[in-house]
């Protein structure tokens, strides 16, 4: 199993010759090859279709596994609405921006939109590859959880002050119910407890009846450790 992005890919949504010729090669060899992605499937799913990735892909960093050739949900890890909202709470009384992500849908808090989520907004626009992905972009934090609290597979959090990191942390270690990892510096990645890529490249592995032991997963960043 391979994580995507710094890793199958060189950049953007480009997949590395060598990569997709190691692909290849393993199908050959009867060896199962799954992407395993932090990405929303439809982020993802150009990607995987085209690189030719076996029946299952785990996206939102193991919040959920979709089935490759049908679209469907196999498995599905959504945070309680109670610890979402907790979430969005600490997020925004230490100002840091915060997208939550379903399958297909992004939900952000206007008010401290970071910029770099505004350019990700305006290429994705311009992406026809992704220009069905649904952005909700809403004003108000009550609004943000209500029309999330039922799709939320994943919440990323970036902060604007680096010196925030450690107490936004303990603030949401204190919710049990969740796992926090990290793919970039000054963010942080939060699915409900049990939602990481180890979890479900278990339940994948269960599905072809496959010995954790015999399990290999490349990855590049710390959202890769679970």
């Amino acid at each position: 199993a391979t994580d995507l992005y710094g890793t199958h890919l060189m950049n953007g949504d480009t997949p590395h010759p060598d990569n997709v010729e190691a692909l290849r090669a393993c199908q050959k060899r009867g060896i199962i090859f799954c992407a395993c992605t932090g990405r929303m499937w439809y982020e993802a799913r150009h990607i995987v279709e085209g690189c030719g990735f076996d029946d299952y892909c785990v996206t939102n960093n193991g919040a959920s596994i979709m089935n490759i050739k049908t679209g469907e949900h196999q498995f599905r890890s959504r945070i309680d609405p109670q610890y979402l909202k907790q979430i969005i709470e600490v997020a925004v009384e230490r100002n840091a921006s915060v997208s939550i992500k379903g399958y297909d849908s992004v939900y952000k808090y206007a008010p401290l939109m970071a910029d770099v989520e505004k350019q990700w907004m305006e290429e994705v626009g311009k992406d026809l590859n992704k220009q069905h992905i649904k952005t909700y972009v809403m004003e108000t934090v009550e609004d943000l959880y209500q029309v999330s609290r039922d799709y939320a597979e994943k919440v990323d959090i970036r902060l604007n002050i680096m010196e925030h990191l450690d107490e936004i942390y303990e603030q949401l270690r204190a919710i049990t119910e969740v796992d926090i990892t990290s793919s970039w510096a000054a963010g942080m990645e939060i699915t409900s407890k049990g939602g990481t890529k180890a979890e479900a490249l278990s339940v994948i592995a269960d599905m072809y009846d496959i010995d954790p032991d015999n399990v290999l997963t490349l990855g590049d960043n710390y959202n890769d450790i679970s």
